[in-house]
């Protein structure tokens, strides 16, 4: 029976591409509501990595000399 449990797989949670004006959008609307409220959800949104489909580094980020 124990076995029985360990076979079975937990379903992959799901992925979505989200683009940077909505990404943007949410992050406003977060920004008005209480702080208490959106504080680990704004963490995490600001945790979130670029999209890089071909492997390269620093994909998204900004380098200014």
């Amino acid at each position: 029976m124990a076995d029985e449990k360990q076979k079975i797989q937990q379903p992959q949670p799901r992925q979505y591409l989200v683009d940077s004006e909505q990404l943007k959008d949410m992050m406003k609307y977060l920004m008005t509501r209480p702080y208490g409220e959106v504080f680990s959800l704004m963490n995490q949104i600001s945790q979130l990595k670029p999209f890089n489909p071909g492997g390269d580094k620093d994909v998204g980020k900004k380098w200014y000399q």
